[in-house]
């Protein structure tokens, strides 16, 4: 059995990543009903440092709707998984974010969920994204401007859905009103 929270709240054992943990936005949820801690402290090498790139590389879904997306750790105390990959560079001469970036796009995410395997859940491996070739500018500075483009497309991406979210939840709640007075008769 797994110890209490801690009297202050919070809990403070370590958070065990899972592919349930990633979102089709490429992030993270850590909500408490996604959450899995271990009980015992596990040794230093299976934690994730903060900032760390990784990548889903099993699903549940027969879509496949988060094989193959990548998210950074944003937390310390946070457990590998075996159905998660850890993106370790040999250089430093990559930025991870352009990675980030590429790996959320389109055409490795097709190639990745093209050459999975399973039935019911769905599965990669290291190889088969590793086969993703991604050209990078060599100076860094072109690749942080690379970077800052794409952040800013994906905020204004963000805000669209958003916005988007908000303006089909109001016609659906326009819709149940004019039914009901529809049905009330006191639409004239």
């Amino acid at each position: 059995p797994s110890p209490p929270p801690s009297s202050s709240g919070s809990d403070q054992r370590v958070l065990t990543l899972t592919p349930g943990n990633y979102t089709e936005r490429a992030g993270l949820d850590f909500s408490p009903s996604k959450t899995k801690r271990l009980a015992i402290a596990p040794p230093k090498a299976f934690k994730f440092n903060v900032g760390d790139l990784t990548v889903v590389m099993t699903d549940l879904s027969s879509k496949m709707k988060i094989l193959g997306k990548p998210a950074f750790i944003d937390r310390p105390d946070v457990l590998h998984n075996q159905r998660i990959g850890r993106v370790m560079f040999k250089t430093d001469a990559i930025d991870a974010r352009l990675v980030y970036h590429f790996l959320r796009s389109e055409v490795p995410l097709r190639r990745i969920r093209d050459t999975a395997t399973g039935t019911m859940v769905r599965h990669t491996a290291p190889s088969r994204i590793l086969s993703n070739v991604i050209t990078v500018p060599r100076s860094a500075i072109e690749q942080a401007a690379m970077v800052a483009r794409l952040d800013v497309i994906d905020e204004n991406a963000r805000q669209l859905e958003t916005l988007y979210a908000h303006k089909i939840a109001a016609l659906s709640e326009l819709k149940q009103s004019l039914l009901k007075k529809a049905f009330a008769g006191e639409l004239t």
